[in-house]
């Protein structure tokens, strides 16, 4: 089930990519009014995928190393969820003596992969330079 990490992803890499400086994660999160611990953990999520590196010292911080024209949101969907479901799944075990029971786990897989592509799709259309460019407008 998804919550709001993407769109705190989507602020953390926007806010980079209009920064050519690097920023640290306290005024990050300052801009997404949450704890730095959150941020960091989204910041080591962005890292391993190879959009942005880190500096420490006095003038440390994080830098977007991956042109803004170049980062889809689908990216960042994928990088935030990684395979999650969008729509969960009954916590309990369906009766497999109903047929709805039995057959629920495999009609949600299907709806969720079909949903799932056209979101991934819809997504691929926009790039994080397109949303901080319709900021400046």
């Amino acid at each position: 089930m998804l919550n709001s990490r993407f769109a705190i992803q989507i602020h953390i890499v926007s806010l980079l990519a209009i920064s050519e400086e690097y920023i640290t994660s306290e005024f990050i999160a300052s801009s997404i009014n949450c704890n730095a611990v959150l941020v960091r953990k989204e910041l080591s999520l962005l890292k391993k995928a190879g959009l942005v590196t880190t500096q420490e010292g006095n003038n440390g911080g994080i830098k977007l190393i991956k042109n803004p024209r170049k980062i889809y949101l689908d990216e960042l969907f994928t990088i935030t969820y990684d395979g999650a479901e969008l729509f969960a799944g009954n916590k309990n075990t369906p009766n497999p003596l109903c047929t709805i029971g039995r057959n629920i786990n495999l009609m949600m897989s299907g709806i969720n992969g079909r949903v799932e592509a056209g979101l991934l799709k819809e997504l691929h259309r926009t790039s994080i330079a397109d949303l901080v460019s319709d900021l400046k407008k």
